[in-house]
C-alpha cells in the first residue's frame, strides 16, 4: 500500500497528474502514460479520472494500465445504477407529493456532460427541492425509510440549507439551497423558472440550467478554496465551454458572496477568464493530495 508522504510530493504529482488531464483531453497521449509508475494510478484514482480514462482513452492506454482502469470504470458503473434507481425513487415519490426538485452534480453530469457513460465516479445522490417544501420532503423521504444522518440539533431549523438523510449504504444530499443562507443571495426564482428538463434513467426530472450548473459548481469549488480532485475541473471545461465564458461571468450577479477573500473575484480570474487548459493548469498546481482521500 502506498503511504502518501512517502510517494508524493507536490511536483512529482503535478507532472503525473498534468499527463492524465493531457490524456483526457487527446486521448492519443494516453499511449505515453507509464503503467509501471506506481504513483500514476494513485494520482488517478485519487482525483477520480480512472473511469473516464477508461471511457475516452480506451483504444489507446498501455494493455497494463487499461486493465485497473476498466475495473474502476466497472465499479463506477454498478454504483451509478444504485444510485440512479434510488434518485428515481426519490423524484417520483417528489412529484406525487407535488414537490419540484432538481438534480444536482453527479447524477446531472453524468447524464449531460459524459453521455450516461460510467466515466464519473459520484457517492451521493444530490437533489434541491424549494425551501419552503423542506417539511414535506422530509416527510417523502422518511416514508422511504431515510433517516438524518449525524444532523446537529435544529438540522430541520430554517437556517440550515442542506441534510444529508441515509438509507443503508445510499445517502441523498438534500438541498434546500445552492450555498448557505448566510454566504450567499441567488435568485431562486430565477433557477426554477429556468431550469431545464433531464432525464434520470426512466424518470423526468429537472437539471439547473447550463450557466447556473456552472456558477453552483464554481462556487463551490471557491468555497474549498479550490482543494477538490481533478475531476471537478474535467466538468468545469465540459459545462463552460469557451463561449459560454463572458454569460457565466455576467451570471454572477446572481450571487453576492460574502467571505473573508473575494470569492467572486476569484471565480472569475481562475476560471470564467481562462480556457479549459488554462483552467486545468492553474488549478492543479494547487491539488497536492492530502492525507486522507476526499469523498
Amino acid at each position: 500500500m502506498l503511504c502518501w508522504n512517502a510517494v508524493n510530493s507536490a511536483p512529482a504529482e503535478r507532472e503525473r497528474l498534468l499527463a492524465l488531464l493531457a490524456a483526457v483531453e487527446d486521448p492519443a497521449r494516453a499511449a505515453a502514460l507509464d503503467p509501471g509508475d506506481p504513483l500514476l494510478l494513485t494520482v488517478a484514482r485519487h482525483h477520480r479520472l480512472t473511469p473516464l480514462l477508461s471511457v475516452v482513452c480506451a483504444g489507446t492506454l498501455p494493455p497494463a494500465l487499461a486493465a485497473p482502469l476498466r475495473r474502476d470504470r466497472a465499479v463506477t458503473a454498478a454504483r451509478g445504477l444504485l444510485l440512479g434507481q434510488v434518485a428515481e425513487q426519490c423524484l417520483r415519490g417528489f412529484a406525487a407529493a407535488g414537490i419540484p426538485a432538481i438534480v444536482l452534480k453527479g447524477l446531472d453530469y453524468e447524464a449531460r456532460l459524459y453521455a450516461a457513460a460510467p466515466a464519473r465516479p459520484t457517492s451521493d445522490v444530490d437533489l434541491l427541492v424549494p425551501n419552503s417544501a423542506r417539511r414535506d420532503a422530509f416527510a417523502v423521504l422518511d416514508r422511504l425509510g431515510f433517516e438524518p444522518r449525524a444532523a446537529a440539533p435544529g438540522f430541520d431549523d430554517a437556517d440550515y440549507h442542506e441534510v444529508a438523510w441515509q438509507r443503508g449504504p445510499i445517502e441523498i444530499d438534500l438541498h434546500l439551497a445552492l450555498a448557505p443562507f448566510a454566504r450567499c443571495r441567488i435568485d431562486y426564482d430565477a433557477i426554477w423558472n429556468e431550469a431545464q428538463r433531464v432525464r434520470i434513467g426512466q424518470t423526468d426530472a429537472l437539471g439547473l440550467a447550463p450557466i447556473h450548473a456552472a456558477i453552483f459548481h464554481a462556487l463551490h469549488m471557491a468555497i474549498d478554496h479550490f482543494d477538490v480532485p481533478a475531476l471537478y475541473l474535467v466538468d468545469m471545461s465540459r459545462l463552460l465551454p469557451d463561449p459560454d465564458r463572458r454569460r457565466a461571468a455576467d451570471a454572477l450577479r446572481y450571487l453576492a458572496v460574502q467571505s473573508r477573500r473575494n470569492v467572486r473575484e476569484e471565480l472569475e480570474r481562475r476560471i470564467f477568464k481562462r480556457s479549459p487548459r488554462e483552467r486545468l493548469e492553474l488549478s492543479s498546481k494547487r491539488l497536492a493530495l492530502p492525507s486522507e482521500r476526499r469523498d
